[in-house]
């Protein structure tokens, strides 16, 4: 499992790597450049919304029984929820002023919410000894769509769009945490009727504002 494991992440670097010298072929200057960016504010509002919280909900479902690691996870998925409904009007309102397209404005939210909340079940199956799940997982996010454009994109001049490219993206990263939801409902992980505790989230808060 572990070389299987290599595989799959070396397998996942090279047609990533591929992917940005097939969009650098193919996408305009502008198109590649908006791509770049609306790739790198991504990344950094992943990072913002994500307030660093998975290293406590990682501390804890290591340091927990079995019984407990389900209500762990519960408690973290509200935070991620919380905070994307909470940024959701400051997010709307830099979107919607852009010079993006409609129809790319439109999935950038979903994209953003899909693309943390598979980040934070990559961070979190590595925790529960579960290290190739996560990594096809990331396989699945990032791989189907940039093949697609990689052999498609050259004869077919529809997909040479960031309106194709966002869209295989947040299909992939749709798909991807569908299945982070089934693999984590089939390692029979206990305490999800246990009930959110606030007061655990906000100390959980207090110690990752710590360091």
């Amino acid at each position: 499992m572990p070389v299987l494991t290599l595989t799959l992440r070396a397998v996942t670097l090279i047609i990533k790597f591929a992917l940005t010298l097939s969009l650098a072929k193919n996408l305009s200057e502008s198109d590649f450049g908006f791509y770049g960016l609306i790739t790198a504010v991504l990344i950094y509002s992943v990072s913002l919304l994500g307030l660093e919280y998975y290293t406590f909900a990682i501390r804890e479902s290591l340091s927990n029984k079995k019984d407990l690691q389900g209500w762990v996870i519960k408690n973290h998925l509200l935070i991620i929820i919380i905070t994307h409904l909470f940024c959701a009007p400051l997010g709307i309102y830099l979107i919607f002023t852009s010079q993006l397209s409609s129809y790319i404005k439109i999935i950038l939210l979903p994209l953003l919410f899909l693309e943390h909340l598979n980040t934070e079940i990559s961070r979190l199956l590595p925790a529960l000894s579960h290290q190739f799940a996560a990594n096809f997982m990331l396989f699945v996010r990032q791989v189907p769509w940039a093949l697609v454009f990689i052999f498609l994109s050259k004869e077919n001049e529809s997909i040479r769009t960031l309106e194709f490219i966002f869209m295989g993206w947040a299909m992939s990263s749709l798909i991807s945490a569908i299945l982070g939801e089934i693999l984590i409902k089939n390692y029979n992980l206990a305490g999800w009727e246990k009930k959110i505790d606030l007061i655990y989230i906000r100390s959980g808060f207090s110690t990752v504002l710590i360091y």
